[in-house]
């Protein structure tokens, strides 16, 4: 879901229609073809230096909710919470993943060292301390356990 957020903005002498398809879809934000005139370059730059502000890599966002990875906070409009470090590499993992279903297995090599002494109970504790901190914030999503699968974080609907 997140990637290091640069913009790019391709200037070049190819100005055919073809060519300016091949660059944005090779991964290029805006396209501007020489000769430019030097104040729609400037207004370009403002346009996503404005975007990706708004795209910072420092936040995931899922419905309402927002993790903050500079910050390790969980937060909505209702307040925010401080997570413990392995309550934020969960949360930080399911939201680069919605909807995706992790097995506790898979929870406990992907937060926990591979060889630590903890057991997978260590996993539904943490599960159960992030549950208690959504719902204290008001959370509109929520971490559903599928039986016999794992878990999965979800938007709850009402």
């Amino acid at each position: 879901m997140e990637t290091k957020e640069i913009p790019v903005i391709m200037l070049t002498a190819k100005d055919t229609v073809y060519d300016k398809i091949l660059g944005l879809d090779s991964g290029a934000d805006d396209y501007l073809a020489k000769p430019f005139a030097t104040n729609e370059f400037l207004a370009r730059v403002r346009a996503l230096t404005r975007r990706s502000e708004n795209y910072s890599s420092n936040q995931l966002m899922l419905g309402s909710t927002a993790l903050d990875c500079s910050r390790y906070t969980l937060s909505t409009d209702y307040g925010n919470v401080r997570l413990n470090n392995k309550e934020f590499q969960l949360m930080e993992l399911f939201m680069r993943h919605p909807h995706q279903v992790f097995s506790t297995e898979r929870l406990m090599d992907n937060v926990w060292e591979q060889n630590s002494d903890s057991e997978l109970d260590v996993v539904w504790t943490h599960i159960g301390f992030l549950r208690k901190k959504m719902k204290f914030i008001h959370s509109d999503i929520e971490i559903k356990t599928i039986r016999g699968a794992g878990y999965v974080l979800e938007e709850i609907i009402c």
